[in-house]
């Protein structure tokens, strides 16, 4: 599947190429996704979103590129993995994910559950990160909303992915 120029609503939120919202064992695999730009809101703006309350997802050989948010965003959830992704170019526009090829968030998702706030047992292995020689961005970002409360982020492992540093004329 390919996603390519989603352009951002002028009045709402969430733009992303693609994403599981409350879902449970999906798998997103094998995509290529690129140019996401920024709604009106500021949010998002990423590849691929694996959103709140979603469990045993699997985003797997993907190619994500030159979104204005992070290449791939998980958000309060547990159990998924994030592995033999492609990343490059992402995080350089002006949402709340900016500035990351891998961005994990903590926000109000789902108290009734017991899984409030936190992102757990997620594993990132494998993936290729370019990381643009741009001030403040990173590889994997770690962030929490300002309306969360708490939550335990727990048992989540890095592995064997690949960063890279671009040089400041892109290679």
């Amino acid at each position: 599947c390919g996603m390519y120029d989603v352009a951002g609503d002028s009045t709402r939120e969430g733009t992303v190429g693609l994403m599981t919202l409350a879902s449970k064992q999906i798998k997103v695999q094998y995509n290529d996704v690129s140019n996401v730009k920024t709604g009106q809101q500021g949010y998002d703006a990423c590849g691929i979103d694996i959103d709140w309350s979603s469990y045993q997802c699997e985003v797997s050989y993907n190619t994500v590129y030159n979104n204005d948010g992070a290449g791939i965003e998980t958000m309060v959830n547990e159990n998924n993995v994030i592995a033999y992704n492609t990343l490059y170019g992402n995080g350089k526009g002006s949402t709340n994910t900016s500035q990351s090829q891998i961005c994990l968030i903590g926000f109000e998702g789902d108290p009734a559950a017991g899984r409030a706030n936190s992102v757990s047992n997620l594993l990132i292995k494998e993936n290729y990160l370019r990381i643009p020689d741009i001030a403040g961005h990173t590889g994997i970002k770690t962030m929490i909303n300002n309306q969360a409360t708490g939550g335990q982020w727990l048992n989540n492992t890095v592995e064997n992915n690949r960063f890279v540093m671009e040089g400041s004329n892109g290679s």
